[in-house]
């Protein structure tokens, strides 16, 4: 599939779909075969013994060859952008937005996107917070009113911010001007509407991240039977945490002390993720931009 969207000669909304497939099935090896070979580094030596292979090195040689294809996704991602910004069609971040993208974004959040935000602050939790499993968040450091400048001496708070494109499409189409449509994640339009997600503090930026846990198998529900604390119980199952790679490390130091992730769950990615849903990127109706139907 990447191979396939890095072929130029492949329609740009095309591609940008064979993207998606690709991380789709990305996701997909990791929910498998990465946590079986994470949960069979953790067991012991005579388990380890058994197999041909040694399992850290395996997975090790497996997350750099991850490592080397998704360096090769961006590429081909920022290819098609590029391309498809010389049709008239463009994606906009946060810290470039035009001032009609930034109103629009800021009004489309008040009118759709509030009523299924539900901010959290972790520090109000004294034990894991309610979190959803896989789903997408952005981390922010909430400083106290007034006090971003560092001029004082505060500890910031941490806020968790769902992205709620489980109700909203991901991709937004935000205005048209002469020569583009203009196109933003939802992530970006959350990003520009924190000062009023967290009215009370100053954010200071806002970090993409990922936490998934593994299903419970029949193994664990064994185990479970065997141990009545759920905690103990799933304590040391391997686990998924990805996160921005930009991320402060205090601020990722407090999520996983309060998460119960740990630093070998940790998979540091980019600005944005789960890329998959690039297979719902807007066409505008531009045929030209895909595959001829077949009549």
């Amino acid at each position: 599939m990447l191979d396939g969207a890095a072929d130029t000669r492949v329609p740009l909304i095309e591609r940008l779909g064979l993207a998606a497939i690709y991380c789709a099935n990305v996701d997909e090896f990791f929910r498998v075969r990465v946590i079986a070979l994470r949960r069979l580094v953790r067991s012991p030596e005579r388990t380890r013994r058994q197999h041909i292979l040694e399992p850290a090195r395996l997975l090790a040689d497996v997350l750099a060859e991850v490592v080397r294809q998704q360096r090769r996704l961006g590429q081909v991602i920022r290819d098609v952008l590029g391309r498809l910004d010389d049709e008239g069609i463009r994606l906009v971040s946060a810290d470039r937005l035009p001032e009609e993208a930034l109103e629009f974004a800021i009004r489309y959040f008040e009118e759709y996107a509030a009523a299924h935000v539900h901010p959290i602050i972790l520090e109000h939790f004294t034990d894991t917070p309610p979190l959803k499993n896989g789903e997408l968040y952005l981390a922010v450091p909430l400083w106290p009113r007034g006090e971003s400048d560092g001029m004082v001496a505060f500890a910031p708070a941490h806020g968790l911010v769902e992205v709620p494109s489980d109700h909203l499409p991901r991709f937004v189409p935000v205005f048209r001007n002469a020569t583009h449509r203009h196109v933003m994640f939802l992530d970006d339009i959350v990003r520009v509407s924190l000062a009023s997600i967290y009215s009370q503090h100053d954010p200071g930026g806002a970090y993409a991240i990922r936490m998934e846990r593994p299903a419970v198998g029949q193994n664990q529900k064994a185990l479970r039977k065997r141990d009545s604390d759920e905690k103990r119980a799933t304590k040391g199952l391997p686990a998924r945490f990805t996160y921005d790679r930009r991320t402060p490390y205090p601020v990722l130091n407090s999520l996983l002390e309060r998460t119960g992730f740990t630093e070998d769950d940790l998979e540091p990615g980019g600005r944005y993720h789960d890329l998959a849903d690039l297979a719902r990127f807007p066409d505008f109706g531009r045929s030209d931009l895909l595959y001829r139907a077949r009549t």
